[in-house]
């Protein structure tokens, strides 16, 4: 059966969890509260099966999502101009070459915690697979995503209006998620045969958060109009994401007004939290990007910032 690759999660696609430059200073007494809302626009985005066989793939996508919490929000992609084996796939309700994810969760975690350096997971927010679409044609492919994917945002540790994601990813040997799927009988992919639990090829670069269970995207993929599936393992790849933090507005008596709306994604703490660097008295930090720690004198800082957790 030759199987096609998935567009799975690819809901990263277009996360970008952080930043790019600082936002400059608010519109005067005002102070951004409330969720971190975002969009963000992807080039290229692919999903290839482990192995290699084929793959599906997505030109351009632009996702709406929003961190509710310091640590988790949701996030919804779509993809345009997408094709598996020469045919356009769509999901249900969308037009051809057009794959829409479902809701989607969004999770901070450590990718190294002791470089302090974290990543932001994508799984389903509720009951349902991540992505389901067909691509009809001479080869009728039907295929339900689900599982999840990670990635890793960057800058971290600077407030600012935008950012971008990388999901990637790399050439190993690794022993592969379902029984006699391989082609290989060790570790280093050097002996055929056997047990077949190993195989050499392409695998997601990054499958776990420190001391957290596997996020690995997994689909149902099947060939014949959806007479019968089987399951597929595959990588997640984004050529560019980039994200932009939509304005908050505001009312200045009859008068609506926006705000640019910085996010600070810290690694400063014990955990990796999404928040905003705010200008406050007695504050932890000297200056807006929340990076350098004040003087403390009797008991209180000097500083004139503070790093404070979304959603307050």
């Amino acid at each position: 059966m030759r199987r096609t690759g998935m567009i799975g999660l690819c809901v990263a696609a277009a996360l970008a969890v952080s930043a790019v430059l600082a936002g400059g200073a608010l519109a005067a007494k005002h102070v951004n509260k409330g969720p971190l809302k975002y969009s963000s626009t992807s080039g290229l985005a692919f999903l290839e099966q482990t192995g290699g066989v084929s793959r599906v793939e997505c030109k351009v996508s632009e996702s709406v999502g929003e961190w509710t919490s310091a640590t988790q929000g949701t996030i919804t992609t779509t993809f345009h101009v997408c094709e598996a084996l020469g045919q356009k796939c769509n999901s249900a309700g969308q037009g051809a070459g057009t794959i829409k994810t479902e809701l989607l969760k969004t999770t901070l975690g450590w990718l190294n915690a002791g470089t302090k350096v974290a990543g932001v997971s994508f799984t389903a927010a509720g009951p349902t697979d991540l992505a389901d679409y067909e691509c009809p044609g001479a080869t009728p492919i039907k295929e339900r995503s689900k599982g999840g994917v990670i990635g890793e945002p960057t800058p971290q540790n600077v407030s600012s209006t935008g950012g971008s994601l990388k999901i990637e990813g790399v050439t190993a040997c690794r022993k592969v998620r379902h029984a006699g799927k391989g082609k290989y009988n060790n570790s280093i992919c050097t002996e055929l045969g056997g047990s077949k639990e190993y195989e050499k090829g392409r695998f997601q670069e990054d499958e776990k958060f420190e001391g957290g269970l596997p996020i690995l995207l997994e689909s149902e993929v099947s060939e014949n109009g959806g007479a019968t599936y089987e399951s597929a393992e595959g990588i997640q790849n984004i050529e560019h994401a980039a994200q932009v933090n939509t304005e908050q507005t505001y009312m200045k008596g009859s008068k609506t007004l926006h705000a640019q709306d910085p996010g600070d994604l810290s690694t400063k703490g014990s955990e990796p939290q999404m928040g905003r660097c705010r200008a406050q008295k007695h504050g932890h930090y000297t200056e807006e990007q929340c990076l350098t720690l004040a003087a403390e004198k009797n008991g209180k800082f000097k500083g004139h910032f503070e790093f404070v957790p979304i959603p307050s």
